[in-house]
């Protein structure tokens, strides 16, 4: 974890078909200024299974945090399963 947080991202992935979308944005910690946004269209390599959410989410955000110009120095991933919400806080070196 960075000393002192100056940037934080948020992450989220959705699905349409056989794609997942994940978006990732980017914004100054201290003023909330939006600083870079990246999206990604990423095909869908396995099935819905409950519990093992990190082979369909991941690829997609990662994708996304590939595309992104600056990096952060936190993401913030939420995940959900039904009417289940997961929040994840990635630290980021």
């Amino acid at each position: 974890m960075p000393r002192y947080i100056r940037t934080v991202g948020g992450m989220a992935v959705s699905y349409v078909g056989d794609l997942g979308v994940g978006t990732v944005i980017v914004h100054d910690y201290g003023t909330l200024e939006l600083l870079g946004t990246s999206t990604v269209i990423y095909p869908v390599r396995l099935p819905y299974v409950p519990t093992l959410l990190s082979f369909r989410e991941v690829p997609p955000a990662v994708s996304a945090i590939r595309r992104l110009s600056l990096q952060s120095d936190v993401f913030w991933l939420m995940l959900r399963v039904g009417r289940i919400l997961i929040d994840v806080v990635l630290p980021i070196t």
